[in-house]
């Protein structure tokens, strides 16, 4: 889900730095701006920031803002702390409760928050959300997602956790064995494990599945049936471009 680096992409996109130059209620400066979607669409920006240039808030309006062939429309508020010397963001918080995403011809609207702390190592970015599928009226949720991101030399390693609620299949707990590390210019990670646990099997421990990645181009997916602990079935080695 690209959501969150969407929101910080518009955010970037405005001049904090220049609020000052906006109309002042007490010691808080305010500024409006519009910033249009690379392939369609607007985002209306009101940010206010205070006199020392660190804690700030507003809100965005999407008009059918599009990036990389996703839209997005309505309203979405946003709170955050800057570095006053650098204007780098420190804190952001976004919340939101009724925001419609078009991809590919499938819509759906999302409820929730995303928070993203990027004054400490790893960056972590933690989202709690609802999603609803616009077309059947079934709503799937999110919950206590967390992404840790490590950057190195030369590759970022990305750790997840988090619970996952389908209306049709339940819960499954989310979460890295290992670090998925993507090296620089990959699309996909080269190594790392993503484990997926479910019900109780039939042997007392959560019935799982496990993706691997093998390489930047090759990965298999392993299935534990009975929750004995062992995985049952293997896919063998199967590319991440047919995904």
């Amino acid at each position: 889900m690209r959501l969150p680096q969407v929101l910080e992409e518009v955010l970037y996109r405005v001049d904090i730095t220049s609020a000052s130059g906006g109309f002042a209620i007490s010691a808080t400066q305010c500024e409006s701006e519009t910033i249009n979607g690379d392939c369609g669409g607007s985002a209306y920006v009101y940010l206010c920031i205070d006199d020392f240039g660190e804690f700030f808030d507003g809100y965005f309006t999407f008009s059918g803002y599009c990036s990389e062939g996703v839209s997005y429309s309505g309203r979405v508020n946003f709170s955050g702390r800057s570095d006053v010397n650098t204007a780098e963001f420190l804190e952001l918080s976004f919340s939101f409760d009724n925001l419609t995403v078009l991809s590919d011809g499938y819509s759906s609207t999302l409820a929730g928050t995303i928070d993203s702390d990027f004054s400490t190592l790893p960056v972590t970015i933690t989202m709690d959300m609802l999603l609803s599928d616009n077309s059947t009226g079934k709503v799937y949720w999110i919950a206590n997602y967390n992404i840790s991101v490590t950057e190195g030399l030369d590759y970022t390693d990305v750790e997840i956790s988090g619970r996952y609620y389908d209306p049709d299949y339940g819960y499954i707990n989310i979460y890295t064995e290992e670090p998925l590390r993507f090296y620089l210019y990959d699309a996909w990670p080269s190594q790392g494990a993503l484990v997926a646990e479910g019900e109780i099997g039939i042997e007392g421990s959560p019935t799982k599945a496990r993706l691997t990645a093998l390489s930047s181009t090759t990965y298999q997916v392993e299935v534990d049936i009975n929750g004995d602990g062992a995985y049952d079935w293997s896919s063998g080695i199967l590319t991440w471009s047919n995904l």
